[in-house]
Formats: structure tokens, C-alpha cells, sequence
């Protein structure tokens, strides 16, 4: 039988066998369950690949959390140590008030309900709600924690990966005309902030209109919407 490599890239329907497990340090994410040996898809879509971990991309709403997945969350309650944020999945995750660098008894985040923060997802199980940190593995801040002013969107998981690849073809079409700043989530949430109100929402829409578009219809979207904004000035 093939690896899980040989079909990287390739549509992969509920029910196929994808490949064997056939070293260690390799991890499955959404769409990907192992049997024994053998790994099966539970979802349609493409089999993607980052780092040592795979999982099954499409157009899917609901979130299916995976250890070391960038997400966007919202916090919803607080607890004695802890809050509660929806990510959209399942049921909300957990944040300790120490997943943040340098956090002790004396200092501590303090993030009141409905704060956008920008996490890693730390544990994720069938068995047990997920838990998030506010720091990479490193144990350094390096972008996450709570995000202040900007605009958060809604999109398929599909789109916020894309835009999460260091090639994206429509954040850099953006940052080659607009200086803005953006936190992509796995979750199909996007933050994004720049100069301007009106900035702000051009990004955003760019964004969302770019996901069924090739990268050259990207670019020349990109370049009319910033245009017509310029003109409106």
C-alpha cells in the first residue's frame, strides 16, 4: 500500500484508505482516522500536508479542532483560573490564565467576555474539550493573545488555510497596495486591521471575494477594489 505522501494534493472521498502509517511522529487531523496501521478518510475534500501532519481540506463550516491549529476565539465566560471561548466547534476550549508568556498569580491576562483572542490549540481529543494557550511552542507570545480593535470575518476553513500559506495570493496582492495587519484562523475566522475604517473593510472583502477566484482574477480584483477606493477619497 501507498504512504499517506503519494496522495497529498489529491481528492480523497469517506471510506478510502489514504495510506499507512509507516513512521512515527506523524499526526492526523480533520477528515483522517487511524485503523491499525491504516489511515481512512472520513470526509471528501484534498488531502493536504504541513510539516508532519495531514488532514482532509474542504469547504466545510464547522471546525474540527487539531493539536497546534492557529484559531481566532471569543471569550465567553470567565472561571477562577480560566475562560471559556467559543472556537467553533463542538463545544467551547478552554484558556488558563497562564497559557500566556510570563503569566504568574501577579500577573495574569485580563481578558473580559467577548474578547477576540489569538491561540494554539494545546489539546484536542474526542474525549475531552480542547484547550487553547496564548503561546507557541516555544513558549513565546509570537503574535497570539487578545486582539484589539479591527474587524473579524466569517469564511470556509478551505479560504482561511489558503490564506494562511506564506503565498497567499491575496494578502500579499493586499500588502502590496495597503499596510494592514491580519490573524488568520483555521477556524474560518479572520481578523484584520489597517489605518482606516475604510481600509479595514476593503481588506476584509478582498479577502472573502477572493475564494472561488483563480490567483490571476485575485490580483486584478484586488487592484480594481483599491482603486475604487482611492477614488472615493
Amino acid at each position: 500500500m501507498s504512504s499517506l505522501t503519494t496522495k497529498v494534493n489529491h481528492v480523497v472521498t469517506p471510506g478510502e484508505t489514504v495510506g499507512e502509517v509507516d513512521k512515527g511522529g506523524i499526526r492526523l487531523g480533520q477528515g483522517l482516522i487511524q485503523y491499525q496501521n491504516t489511515v481512512v478518510a472520513t470526509k471528501a475534500g484534498v488531502l493536504r500536508s504541513k510539516n508532519d501532519s495531514f488532514f482532509v481540506e474542504n469547504n466545510q463550516k464547522r471546525y474540527v479542532p487539531s493539536v497546534d491549529d492557529l484559531v481566532l476565539g471569543i471569550i465567553t465566560s470567565r472561571l477562577t483560573e480560566s475562560w471559556k471561548v467559543d472556537i467553533g466547534c463542538h463545544e467551547h476550549a478552554t484558556l488558563s490564565m497562564y497559557s500566556f508568556e510570563g503569566a504568574t498569580k501577579k500577573n495574569r491576562a485580563d481578558l473580559p467576555v467577548g474578547s477576540l483572542v489569538y491561540c494554539r490549540v494545546k489539546v484536542a481529543s474526542r474525549d475531552m474539550e480542547p484547550e487553547l494557550s496564548c503561546m507557541s511552542v516555544k513558549g513565546k507570545k509570537e503574535g497570539f493573545g487578545p486582539l484589539e480593535g479591527g474587524y473579524m470575518v466569517k469564511c470556509d476553513t478551505c479560504l482561511a488555510r489558503d490564506c494562511l500559506a506564506e503565498d497567499s495570493t491575496v494578502l500579499n496582492a493586499l500588502g502590496a497596495s495597503i499596510p494592514y495587519e491580519v490573524a488568520v484562523g483555521v477556524n474560518g475566522r479572520i481578523w484584520v486591521k489597517a489605518t482606516t475604517i475604510e481600509n479595514t473593510i476593503l481588506v476584509a472583502n478582498c479577502i472573502l471575494n477572493s475564494q472561488h477566484m483563480s490567483p490571476e482574477q485575485t490580483q486584478s480584483m484586488v487592484q480594481s477594489m483599491v482603486r475604487q477606493n482611492k477614488s472615493k477619497r
